[in-house]
């Protein structure tokens, strides 16, 4: 055998050697307990996960249900998707396994159809998906203990990978300490619904009927506390309740008003979502006044309150953020924002918020927000947790305002001129959208309880103990406890069913919405734990600069927009002005110069949308070239890698056999 082929063949066998030892190192790494070389640490458990392992005091099992074989037969790319968040699942799975020390067995299994494990998903609460070719696919999550409570995920969502560590962690500790916390809501709205039967809830919606059924967020909620309704006439917010939500307070009564302060004042906790134009509180069907949409009230606050403890939002104004609007198409600026962490939108320094702002994917969508402001001289602690970039700004509205802006969205953005007093204006710093309150709150009520509240009906001196109690406790709070929390959010539309989804969700949402919500919960009702897992990345970064490349040719599709807009309005006021001159004896010529300004209109509206094609083109064709370059990087890149160690390493053994070649000659 010649030395040339030697060579190549221990070059070939070097790279054989090296892919081997790659995967052996996989698997041995797995027994050491990781070799995480992830950007985020991704596959590490958090220590809020590790806290919630120190406490668990009873044997759980975990128990993974994944139709492999049915994936790999059927092959469609939406079931591949799933394929990578199985993985993601079973790997972090097995990270809790190990270091549980024992405590928390992991089992996965492919439910085949006709089979005892696919009947056990099945029962367990496993949901099941019919495929081509009689198969089935399951992709569920099972924890259970042998003292009988169990949590199940009927359907692991591949798009929600950042929350399955959280999502794990809270099934172990509800397995482990199953009592559920109570939580109150009190709304203008039926957000609580009825507790109608899965058959009543389909009949209802064969009949097309609306109302009745509990928001999407509030099964949400249920899944983690005991949800109980408060009618927003109550005079009292019941005693053990763990904390209280309130939704859109509009028209609520001095009653309601005063049992909330006194709730807080006796050390409840409060969660607030107001909003200054809340697009799902619609007016009621009257056919007799069709004008009685632009006179609804939409907006509501709790500024009575708010205000004496730190806070308040600003009536009758929305704000808005060019870098976080959301888009329609390509081409309209939407008054809707879009928070992200990429845009500082996330305040990393508070509980609440702060698993968002670890997290550069997050994102929070929300309709017409208003603004939140500190209270001037208020000596309690009070931080934003949501907040614009440093470009936002807000604009007066009034319900023929906001009709309009609903039709012709781009029009937020228009400063303030002629014709449009009420433009958007830039406040020079990021506009708060969400604040937290925490320490010793004022009562609203400082001269305490209103005269219209006090019992008329005189004392009675054969009051047993029990009822000289019951005054005692309710008798009137000045100040809180140090410990009183409020969280504030000024948007009630972000947790309605527009933009939030159902927990049984095939597609997941790609907002963290509902993780607000919840975070906001566990900060009030004390969970730390798990407030330091939620929202981890779920790895599927995005190229900055393909979103620097989309975000420059949004802003030129948006100038564009905004000059034809001009340009038509301007051309139709001209229109107008034309007509205006109009008179018997020179109609028949200002018709002549009125359709020609019309061809004409025409004319530069059709130029100046080629010139917005070719814009959004030739940011499409940057994108993919951007795109492509990276999947030939990404396809090539460890091949390359391989051969060039496996080259270096036969250039070294070369070097050496030539080294020993020239000292045996010598």
């Amino acid at each position: 055998m010649s030395a040339k082929l030697r060579s190549l063949l221990g070059a070939a066998l070097i790279i054989v050697c090296t892919l081997c030892a790659a995967f052996v190192l996989g698997d041995v790494t797995e027994s050491w307990g990781w070799l995480d070389t992830t950007s985020n640490s991704r596959y590490t458990l958090t220590e809020g996960t590790m806290k919630v392992l120190e406490k668990v005091n009873r044997p759980l099992k975990a128990r993974l249900y994944f139709s492999n074989t049915a994936v790999q037969k059927v092959g469609t790319d939406q079931l591949k998707r799933y394929v990578r968040a199985y993985y993601h699942a079973r790997d972090l799975l097995r990270a809790y396994q190990r270091k549980s020390g024992g405590k928390v067995q992991f089992l996965e299994f492919d439910p085949k159809p006709f089979t005892d494990t696919a009947e056990e998903a099945i029962e367990l609460g496993v949901r099941q998906f019919e495929l081509p070719g009689d198969q089935l696919f399951f992709f569920g999550l099972v924890v259970s203990s042998d003292l009988g409570p169990k949590e199940v995920i009927p359907l692991i969502n591949y798009n929600e990978e950042n929350l399955f560590e959280y999502k794990v962690s809270k099934m172990i500790e509800r397995v482990a300490h199953p009592t559920k916390k109570k939580v109150g809501v009190v709304s203008s709205l039926d957000v609580v619904g009825q507790d109608l039967s899965p058959e009543m809830k389909r009949l209802r919606r064969f009949q097309q009927q609306s109302g009745g059924e509990p928001w999407h967020i509030v099964e949400w909620l249920k899944r983690d506390y005991e949800v109980v309704k408060v009618d927003a006439t109550a005079k009292e917010i019941p005693a053990d309740l763990d904390s209280l939500i309130v939704v859109h307070p509009k028209n609520f009564g001095e009653g309601i008003l005063y049992a909330i302060d006194q709730y807080v004042m006796r050390g409840g906790k409060l969660l607030v979502f107001v909003d200054p134009f809340c697009e799902v509180d619609t007016p009621p069907n009257t056919p007799g006044n069709p004008y009685a949409r632009f006179s609804h009230p939409h907006g509501s606050d709790l500024n009575r309150l708010l205000s004496a403890w730190g806070v308040k939002m600003t009536p009758g104004k929305i704000v808005g953020d060019r870098a976080i609007a959301g888009m329609r198409g390509n081409t309209k600026l939407m008054p809707y924002n879009i928070f992200t962490q990429t845009e500082d939108c996330f305040n990393k320094n508070e509980v609440v918020s702060e698993p968002l702002s670890a997290e550069k994917e997050s994102k929070v969508l929300t309709g017409y927000v208003g603004q939140l402001e500190k209270v001037d001289g208020t000596k309690v602690d009070v931080q934003p947790l949501i907040q614009t970039s440093s470009t936002g700004g807000t604009r007066k509205f009034g319900n023929m305002d906001m009709m309009s802006l609903q039709a012709q969205p781009e029009k937020l953005w228009l400063p303030p001129g002629e014709g449009n007093p009420d433009g958007f204006e830039l406040a020079g710093k990021p506009v708060v959208v969400a604040m937290r309150m925490r320490g010793k709150l004022p009562s609203a009520f400082a001269d305490g309880k209103p005269k219209s509240l006090a019992d008329t009906n005189g004392s009675d001196p054969k009051k047993d103990d029990k009822a000289d109690k019951k005054d005692k406790k309710s008798e009137h709070r000045k100040e809180s406890s140090d410990a009183a929390a409020v969280v504030v959010i000024a948007d009630v539309d972000m947790i309605s069913n527009n933009m939030v989804v159902q927990p049984q969700s095939f597609f997941g949402s790609p907002y963290a919405n509902t993780a607000v919500v919840l975070n906001a919960l566990d900060f009030l009702n004390g969970s730390g734990d798990l407030m330091s897992i939620r929202s981890r990345s779920a790895g599927r970064r995005e190229f900055d600069r393909i979103k620097e490349i989309e975000r420059r040719a949004a802003d030129r599709t948006s100038d564009k927009v905004s000059q034809i807009n001009r340009e038509i309005e301007t051309l139709q006021k001209k229109m107008r002005e034309l007509q205006d001159k109009a008179t018997e004896k020179n109609v028949g010529q200002l018709r002549g110069e009125a359709l020609q300004q019309e061809r004409e209109t025409q004319r530069v509206i059709a130029k100046k949308k080629k010139e917005l094609r070719d814009v959004q083109a030739k940011a499409r064709d940057e994108v993919e070239s951007v795109k492509r370059a990276a999947e030939v990087a990404n396809v090539m890149g460890m091949p390359l890698l391989v051969f060039l160690i496996g080259l270096v390493l036969w250039l070294g053994s070369l070097f050496k056999r030539s080294n020993k070649m020239r000292e045996d000659m010598a």
